[in-house]
């Protein structure tokens, strides 16, 4: 049985470690980022639980973190799944789908805002690996942000829907390296006509681009420490401006090649010029667990050589760091282009893209649907220019993951 689509508008969700996003196909037949009330096109996945019960989600929630302390959740996806994981904050037990479903909350009010009218449906995408408690749980998430979760997407095949759907692509093999900011997974895909299939996949669920923003934290304070003998990372608050100014250093590393943090601690303070050189000094070996991933899902689980794979799509805002697209242009030989698609962004699109073709065929196969309901969608499609009505109608995709349980076959 196919997915059951309610009235209303229907959205793809990139759920993310540290920045979510959601998207939409208009009326042109396009995938499209819809930007949230600050007028951003991703939203941190933070949470600050303020006194008064107020939840406040996003960059807001971002920028009060070090006033705020132990009251912000950042990072909750790492612990989506897990029943042992929950925070106590003034006797109020939240549990990580509850901090999904809030984020989720925000992406879906501010979409409804921004269109004008009710979001209902999503297509919520997960990491590959993610196993079935994981999915299980980020689907509840999505109930209780006041979802009708009508998919629970594998990120590697939105990635490719992104890059298929949206351009003119040759058939061929399609390697997803994808480092966001708290999962990294590698999937192989092949694209032949309107089929997306994915051959392989691995992952890991706990490197991401957090794993590059502590290594700067701890560089900065072992330097604080040698400096003035105090440790910023003893106090809340120090840590939390820390944790700001790492994940901003590391961003501007990726078109600079140095860059200043400053720490102010106990009564000190500390200016430290960073360099991009040291930066990749410091995380060699985690780009090194990314290259071996990348080595063994490509040539060990789907065979192939690098001859066989026609394009290597960077996905995750981690993925635009100079490191990781020369050490793929040095393992594979092959030219990478950053921002094609948006590394930020394309996991949303291509979620867009798979709820508007889950909902084109639930017109010929849902027959609880309601006729109106029926009807409007036939007109929607109808008014789509022929080449993007082809595609919503006739793309299949075929997904598998990397646990034992068994192979997914939606279409």
């Amino acid at each position: 049985m196919g997915a059951k689509f309610k009235p209303g508008k229907t959205v793809g969700i990139d759920l993310g470690t540290t920045r979510s996003s959601v998207a939409h196909v208009d009326e042109f037949g396009k995938a499209a980022v819809i930007p949230n009330a600050e007028a951003e096109l991703v939203t941190p996945s933070v949470v600050l639980i303020d006194e008064g019960d107020l939840r406040i989600v996003g960059s807001e929630a971002k920028n009060q973190s070090v006033a705020a302390g132990s009251r912000v959740i950042r990072e909750s996806k790492r612990d989506i799944g897990r029943t042992d994981a929950k925070w106590d904050i003034d006797g109020t037990v939240y549990t990580p789908e509850m901090i999904g479903s809030l984020i989720l909350t925000k992406l879906k009010q501010d979409a409804e805002t921004k269109l004008g009218v009710p979001v209902v449906n999503a297509a919520i995408t997960v990491p590959a690996y993610f196993d079935d408690s994981q999915r299980a749980a980020t689907e509840a998430a999505g109930e209780l942000a006041g979802l009708n979760v009508v998919a629970i997407l594998n990120e590697p095949v939105a990635a490719a829907l992104a890059y298929g759907l949206d351009r003119d692509r040759s058939d061929g093999h399609v390697v997803v390296y994808d480092l966001g900011g708290g999962t990294f997974d590698v999937s192989v895909m092949k694209i032949e006509g309107g089929q997306i299939t994915m051959v392989a996949t691995d992952g890991n669920v706990e490197l991401g681009g957090k794993d590059w923003d502590d290594r700067i934290i701890q560089h900065i304070a072992e330097k604080f420490r040698a400096e003035h003998g105090a440790d910023p990372l003893e106090d809340v608050d120090a840590y939390q401006q820390l944790k700001n100014d790492a994940e901003s250093a590391k961003e501007s590393l990726s078109s600079k090649e140095k860059t200043r943090v400053i720490v102010q601690y106990g009564g000190a303070k500390m200016v430290h010029e960073l360099t991009r050189d040291v930066f990749e000094e410091l995380t060699a070996d985690l780009l090194s667990q990314t290259e071996n991933t990348l080595a063994e899902v490509v040539e060990e689980q789907a065979g192939l050589s690098w001859d066989d794979v026609s394009q290597v799509l960077l996905v995750g805002g981690s993925s635009k760091m100079p490191q990781v697209a020369r050490m793929i242009r040095e393992l594979t030989g092959k030219e990478v282009k950053v921002g094609d698609p948006e590394p930020d962004l394309c996991v949303a699109l291509g979620a867009a893209a798979y709820g508007a073709i889950l909902e084109a065929q639930a017109v010929d196969s849902d027959p609880d649907m309601d006729e109106s309901q029926r009807n409007e969608i036939k007109e929607r499609i109808l008014a789509l220019p022929p080449s993007r009505r082809e595609k919503l109608t006739e793309t299949r995709v075929t997904m598998v993951t990397s646990h034992a349980y068994g192979v997914e076959v939606i279409g």
